[in-house]
């Protein structure tokens, strides 16, 4: 029948022309259609602080990271309806938990969630989170009558500020006012007040930072997709030791670059990797992939650890030996760890003064002196393998100080406690998706 339909209306063009622009008229994913219909719906739709949204990543379309986190301490309280918004990929190892609803983000119904909504999470902005949402550079929802929860994606090392970050965007700005964003610590509240300006500074909570409950978490405590990403990267080791290397995002058009290991320092990589029982497992930002070290990827002293093997980098920390980044926000999560950081600063001066710069001195947050060559790299990699840190102890505790008001696998349930205070969620009945 609907074949039927398709190739009837395909011979005759009086009713394709008609039919095909209703058609993309009336698709969810239509601007200005979706923009006026939803923004007069919005007006009238009582708004229920029982329905909390959870959009999966807007680039890497996997749940994981601070909202999987928040995800996980709410997955079980039946008082609140958790909406999952996915991107044309299935979840994995995902099992629906009470209350739990899992839509596709350009669906009718997804939109009626949004509706009713009281809680939203993002971990950039509503633009990139939610771009169905928008129309051109305004916005759909009331965001007067919701609470938009900023959960960033880690603690910043680098700048927020710089234009390659996205946040300064017109529409972007329109939605500051309104967020709610977590800090780790007052060090990180103050960054996170001048980044988000003109957030209100009450709206900024330092309640730390929700993934890194999985760094230090039981392991029977993880989410399943976390245990089975474990299992497997164990596995891939088979009993040797793992050494990271995790740069961070190199603006390409800028000058930046990933380093480039001669065939001379890749061989004494490998005579340390044997001398420790270890190998490296590489991991670029996923905005530069095509920036890759796949030529030297063997499986026996180098390995990859691509976010699609890995999605979760709380896993890869939770089994490094070692972590070498340079200016990521993986440096705090491997802090938080109580696991050695050394940072790799080939590119220091052009990264501070023509990419992104850096939110704090890294010499002050930096547990390890840093590494600007290959030699200063090994010999303190060497050390790390050695267990020979011993003199930079007060360094890394001081270090742990600057990031942390807590210290803890809570840091995810402060935040669902201030949500539901400030909700006066004690009120709200257990309801049915």
């Amino acid at each position: 029948m609907k074949q039927g339909l398709k190739s009837f209306i395909s011979k005759n063009p009086f009713f394709k022309s008609i039919i095909k622009p209703c058609y993309r008229f009336l698709k969810p994913e239509r601007g200005i259609f979706r923009f006026y219909i939803l923004r007069v719906a919005d007006i009238f739709i009582p708004k229920k602080k029982n329905i909390w949204i959870f959009p999966v990543h807007f680039y890497l379309k996997t749940f994981s990271d601070n909202i999987r986190a928040v995800y996980e301490e709410v997955k079980n309280d039946e008082s609140i309806i958790k909406v999952i918004l996915t991107r044309d990929k299935p979840i994995d190892s995902f099992q629906t938990d009470k209350n739990t609803v899992i839509l596709p983000i350009k669906s009718w119904k997804a939109y009626w969630y949004l509706l009713k909504c009281k809680v939203i999470f993002i971990q950039h902005s509503l633009r990139h989170d939610f771009y169905p949402i928008h129309y051109k550079e305004n916005l759909i929802l009331c965001l007067k009558r919701r609470k938009l929860v900023n959960l960033w994606h880690g603690i910043a090392v680098k700048s927020i500020v710089a234009s390659s970050t996205g946040i300064q965007h017109r529409a972007i700005n329109k939605e500051k006012k309104y967020y709610y964003i977590t800090a780790s610590s007052l060090n990180d509240w103050m960054v996170m007040v001048s980044a988000f300006y003109p957030v209100k500074p009450a709206n900024v909570i330092i309640t730390g930072s929700p993934r890194n409950d999985f760094v230090i978490c039981d392991e029977s405590k993880l989410p399943n997709s976390n245990q089975k990403q474990l299992s497997e990267l164990k596995e891939k080791l088979g009993g040797k030791k793992l050494i990271v290397y995790a740069p961070t995002y190199r603006e390409t058009n800028l000058g930046g670059f990933n380093y480039e290991f001669s065939e001379t320092e890749l061989n004494e990589l490998k005579q340390l990797s044997r001398k420790h029982n270890a190998v490296i497992g590489f991991r670029l930002h996923y905005h530069n992939r095509s920036l890759n070290y796949n030529k030297i990827i063997d499986n026996e002293y180098f390995i990859d650890l691509d976010q699609t093997l890995f999605p979760d980098m709380s896993v890869v920390i939770r089994v490094a030996e070692v972590v070498i980044s340079d200016y990521s926000g993986l440096i705090i999560d491997t802090l938080y760890a109580n696991k050695p950081i050394i940072n790799f600063t080939y590119d220091y001066t052009h990264y501070g003064l023509k990419q992104r710069g850096f939110s704090y001195p890294l010499e002050l947050i930096a547990p390890l002196p840093l590494c600007h060559n290959f030699q200063q790299l090994t010999h303190y990699l060497n050390k790390a393998l050695s267990n020979d840190l011993i003199e930079f102890q007060e360094k890394y505790k001081l270090s742990q100080k600057l990031y942390f008001e807590n210290h803890d696998t809570s840091n995810s349930k402060r935040l669902v406690e201030f949500l539901k205070d400030s909700l006066c969620f004690k009120q709200v009945k257990a309801g049915n998706p």
